[in-house]
């Protein structure tokens, strides 16, 4: 039998734009940070997420093939979207003391009452702590630390012992990673506890650390 023009146009599925499919993958990645907030990674399900979002799991499987997939493409774009953005506000600054700076303003102005940005945070550390019984989680969120967090510290210290604006017997490899466990450690609070003094600690860590590297 012979399909006719009307039946062959039928067929051919729906073109969908760059920007809709973009869209929908986003408000996929909000509803399913959501749910892993509120329920936990390890027991936040695709079906949580399949409610939560009002997509069916089917569209979901179009963008995602798993949770986990969910959970890295989720970092992945929150970390880049922040490295950019502060990136180009580094690029204003001449010194390395201002970069460092502004870094810690970066963290101190964090809205964490929006609950977007409080689950991103609560999903984050709740991941950290998995990672200690998944060799794979482990090891992709030590290789994004050290690639996207504390090369960048350790940049911004190594130009500014080269300019005399930081001495030269701090190791920059330690100050970063004492810059991140300060950031990490108000983070941790703050996301466990809604009444500690989140901004004014990290306000107070960031005099003291600015003051130790002259």
């Amino acid at each position: 039998m012979i399909a006719t023009q009307e039946e062959e146009v039928a067929d051919v599925p729906p073109v969908v734009s760059e920007d809709y499919k973009v869209k929908k993958k986003q408000e996929i990645l909000s509803s399913a940070l959501i749910c892993f907030a509120k329920k936990g990674y390890q027991q936040a399900t695709m079906d949580d997420i399949v409610e939560h979002s009002g997509f069916s799991k089917g569209a979901i499987y179009n963008y995602f093939k798993s949770k986990e997939e969910i959970y890295f493409e989720a970092v992945n774009e929150n970390t880049s979207s922040m490295h950019n953005t502060v990136k180009d506000k580094l690029a204003q600054l001449s010194t390395s003391l201002d970069k460092l700076a502004c870094l810690f303003d970066t963290y101190i102005n964090n809205d964490h009452s929006d609950p977007a940005e409080k689950a991103l945070f609560q999903v984050y550390y709740e991941f950290r702590l998995q990672s200690c019984r998944d060799e794979k989680i482990a090891s992709y969120l030590t290789r994004r630390r050290q690639e996207s967090f504390i090369s960048l510290i350790v940049d911004i210290v190594q130009e500014g012992q080269k300019k005399g604006e930081i001495q030269n017997d701090l190791e920059p490899l330690i100050l970063a990673h004492t810059f991140w466990g300060m950031i990490d450690g108000a983070s941790i609070c703050i996301v466990t506890d809604p009444a500690y003094p989140y901004k004014q600690a990290l306000s107070q860590m960031k005099e003291m650390f600015v003051a130790y590297l002259t």
